[in-house]
C-alpha cells in the first residue's frame, strides 16, 4: 500500500488538522511520524493542494509552558530538509548561483557542516533560556537550569541527553531521549526519570558553535556526502538525525535570505533507514519481570536491509491505543542502521484495537501506570520466570539458564533462586533434562557461586525496580550488602541519586526480597566488594567489547571491570580500547580507528594483555 494513500484521501481541513496535531505531538516530545513522512507525505500533499497555505510558511506553534513568552532577538527559524544527494546538490547550486550574481567566483563558496542534534532547540543568553517556540517567540524555560540542566556557553543550541545514559537507564521506558528531555524542561514537576537524569547531569544544553565541524567547497561537500557522517557523527555522544549544512559567506547568506519558515542558506540533510509498508496480523502481549505487559506486533514478513522482519515492538499499550495499532492496520516499518527496526508510521489504522484487561500469564486484572498496563500479582508465573532469567543474565557468569530452561524448571515447582541453587542432577533430570544436561546445569550453578562477581552486579541481578547495576554500585559504596536488611529509608535517601521518591520504594522492595538475598549469601557467593581495589592492566581505561567473544559478553565485561576498566556499551571519543571478537565489520573498525587515543585490539591480543590463558 502506498504511504500517501490515506493522506491523499483526507479532506483539506482534515489534512491541516492532522498536520497541526502531528506538529504539537513532536514538540511535546512524542512524535507520531518521522520527519521524512511529515515532509514527504503530509507537507507535500498540502503543498500540492494549496502552495501558499500559511502552514507551509511558518514554524509550527508550541504549547504554552514555562514562565511566559519571550521574543527572540533574531528569529529562530526552522530548517529546510533534504533526504537525497540530489536535493543537496540543488542547495549547493542555488548558493553558487547567488554568489555568481554578486560577482563572486561560485567555486569559492564554502559550506560549514555539523551534526544535526535530535533534541529540543533553545537559546541561552547567559541568564535566560528560551525554547524555539514559533521562531519569533518561545517559552521561558530558565527554571530548568536550576533543576540541573548542564549549560554550555551562551548562544543558540539544543537540549539533549547522552545516548549512553539513555541506553543504560531509560531505553526500557521511553522510545527516544528527546521525550525525557522535553518532559524535564516543560513539566512543572518533572517525573522521576527526568528528575534523576537532571540530578546526574544527563540533560545538557549544547551550543551549536561548539560542535565538531567540516568546512569545504560545494564540490568537496558532494564528494564526501556519503562518508562525512563518520567524521561528524561517529564519536558524537548525543542523538543525531542528520547533518546541518550552511553557507559561511555573510554576503551570500544575506542575498539568499529567508522565508518566514526557514533560512534559505541552511539545509538539514536527514538520515533515514530502509523502509517498507506491511500489514499487522496480530499482537502478542508478554508480561515482564516487573509486571509490565508489553506488545509485540506481528506483521506480514517484509525484507529490509537484508533481513526478513516478522515482528516489531510497539513499546507499550499507550502507543497501541493512541496509534490504533491492531489486526489489519498498515504500518510503515524502518530498519535504521541495519540493526534497529521500528514503526515509523501507522499508514492505515486498525478498525478495532484491543488492549488486554487481564494479564496474559495469570489472568489478574491489569492496572494502567502511565502508558503501560501492569499485572500487580507478584506471584504471576511470567514475572517469576522473567525475574529468574534477569538474575542469571545480569549475574553474567553462568550459561544454559535461558528462558526455555527456566520455564521447564518453574513448571516442575522450582520457582525461586534458593531452591534452584539447591537442585541436584536427579532434580534436573526429573524436570525433563538429559543426564549430561543435568550435569552441566549443576556445574554452571556451582561456577556462578565460585567465580568472582561484583556485589553490585549481584544486587542488580536480584531485579529490584529502580535498583539496577549503576544504582546498586552507588548504594553499596555507602552501605555494605550485609547491612541492607536493616538500612533505613533516610539512609538510602542520603545516597547519590536516591531521592525521597525512590528511597522508600527501594527500601520496601529490599525488605521483601531480603530472604532471597540472605538465602543466596548463605549458599556462599564469591562476591567482590564495591570498595575492593581495581588496579590492573586495564586500570582507568574505558573499554568496549564488540563481535563474537569466546565467553559470554557479560562475563568479559565483569572481568574487565575487576581489572580496573570502565566498561562502555558503545565507542565514544573517550573510549581507550575496543576489543574485537569475530564477525566485526570492517567499516565499524575503520570508524573506531578515527577516534583519537583509541586502540583497536583483537581478542587474542587482549587476553595476553590481561594474562588470561583461557
Amino acid at each position: 500500500m502506498d504511504d500517501a494513500v490515506s493522506v491523499a484521501a483526507m479532506s483539506t481541513d482534515a489534512l491541516k488538522e492532522r498536520m497541526q496535531s502531528l506538529e504539537q505531538s513532536y514538540r511535546e516530545g512524542h512524535p507520531l511520524v518521522s520527519d521524512e513522512v511529515f515532509d514527504h507525505v503530509y507537507v507535500a500533499e498540502l503543498k500540492r493542494r494549496e502552495p501558499d497555505h500559511p502552514l507551509l510558511q511558518t514554524v509550527g506553534a508550541e504549547p504554552d509552558f514555562g514562565a511566559g513568552k519571550v521574543v527572540h532577538p533574531t528569529p529562530m527559524l526552522s530548517t529546510e530538509k533534504a533526504y537525497t544527494v540530489e536535493e543537496v546538490e540543488n542547495f549547493v547550486r542555488r548558493a553558487q548561483n547567488v554568489a555568481q550574481s554578486l560577482g563572486m567566483d561560485p567555486g569559492t563558496v564554502e559550506f560549514r557542516v555539523t551534526a544535526k542534534l535530535d533534541g529540543m532547540a533553545a537559546r541561552f543568553d547567559g541568564a535566560v533560556m528560551v525554547s524555539r517556540g514559533d521562531g519569533i517567540k518561545g517559552n521561558d524555560v530558565t527554571a530548568a537550569i536550576a533543576r540541573g540542566v548542564v549549560m554550555d556557553a551562551p548562544g543558540v543550541g539544543e537540549l539533549v541527553m547522552p545516548r549512553q545514559y539513555f541506553d543504560e537507564h531509560l531505553a526500557e521506558d521511553f522510545e527516544h531521549p528527546r521525550n525525557v528531555v522535553v518532559g524535564a524542561v516543560i513539566a512543572k514537576e518533572p517525573n522521576e526519570h527526568a528528575r534523576l537524569a537532571l540530578e546526574r547531569g544527563a540533560i545538557r544544553f549544547v551550543n551549536y558553535e561548539n560542535l565538531k565541524r567540516v568546512v569545504c567547497s560545494g564540490t568537496q561537500l558532494i564528494a564526501m556526502l556519503e562518508t562525512i557522517d563518520d567524521v561528524l557523527l561517529g564519536d558524537l555522544e548525543y542523538p543525531s538525525d542528520g547533518l546541518i549544512i550552511e553557507v559561511t559567506d555573510e554576503a551570500v547568506k544575506t542575498a539568499m535570505g529567508a522565508t518566514s519558515h526557514c533560512h534559505r542558506w541552511m539545509l538539514a540533510k536527514k538520515t533515514k533507514g530502509e523502509a517498507a509498508v506491511t500489514k499487522v496480523t496480530g499482537i502478542e502481549w508478554a508480561t515482564g519481570r516487573t509486571g509490565r505487559i508489553t506488545p509485540t506486533v506481528l506483521i506480514e514478513p517484509v525484507k529490509l536491509s537484508g533481513a526478513t522482519l516478522a515482528r516489531v515492538t510497539a513499546h507499550h499499550a499507550g502507543n497501541v491505543r493512541a496509534s490504533s495499532i491492531g489486526e489489519g492496520a498498515s504500518l510503515r516499518i524502518i530498519r535504521a542502521g541495519e540493526v534497529i527496526s521500528f514503526i515509523d508510521e501507522v499508514v492505515e489504522p486498525a478498525a478495532k484495537v484491543t488492549i488486554p484487561d487481564a494479564c496474559p500469564s495469570c489472568g489478574t486484572a491489569v492496572d494502567w501506570e502511565g502508558d503501560f498496563i501492569v499485572c500487580q500479582n507478584v506471584a504471576c508465573e511470567a514475572q517469576r520466570v522473567r525475574r529468574l532469567h534477569h538474575f542469571f543474565h545480569i549475574l553474567g557468569n553462568i550459561d544454559l539458564f535461558g528462558l526455555k530452561s527456566i520455564q521447564k524448571i518453574v513448571d516442575h515447582g522450582y520457582s525461586d533462586l534458593v531452591s534452584i541453587y539447591g537442585m541436584s542432577e536427579a532434580d534436573f533430570e526429573a524436570c525433563g533434562f538429559g543426564p549430561k544436561q543435568a550435569e552441566n546445569l549443576v556445574a554452571e550453578l556451582k561456577r556462578s557461586r565460585t567465580d568472582a562477581v561484583e556485589d553490585w552486579r549481584f544486587l542488580g541481578a536480584i531485579g529490584i525496580q529502580r535498583l539496577g547495576r549503576g544504582s546498586s554500585r552507588r548504594l553499596l559504596k555507602v552501605h555494605p550488602l550485609e547491612s541492607l536488611s536493616t538500612v533505613s529509608v533516610d539512609a538510602i535517601e542520603g545516597v547519590e541519586s536516591f531521592g525521597p521518591t525512590v528511597a522508600p520504594r527501594v527500601h520496601r522492595d529490599l525488605q521483601a526480597v531480603w530472604p532471597t538475598i540472605r538465602g543466596l549469601l548463605d549458599i556462599g557467593f564469591n562476591l567482590i566488594g564495591s570498595d575492593s581495589p581495581t588496579e590492573g592492566p586495564l586500570s582507568g581505561k574505558r573499554v568496549v567489547f564488540t563481535g563474537k567473544m569466546t565467553r559470554p559478553r557479560s562475563e568479559m565485561e565483569a572481568q574487565a571491570a575487576a581489572l580496573g576498566a570502565e566498561v562502555q556499551k558503545a565507542v565514544s571519543n573517550k573510549t581507550n580500547l575496543l576489543i574485537t571478537g569475530e564477525r566485526v565489520g570492517a567499516t565499524k573498525i575503520a570508524k573506531a580507528r578515527k577516534v583519537e587515543g583509541l586502540t583497536v585490539m583483537p581478542l587474542a591480543e587482549y587476553l595476553v594483555l590481561i594474562g588470561d590463558s583461557s
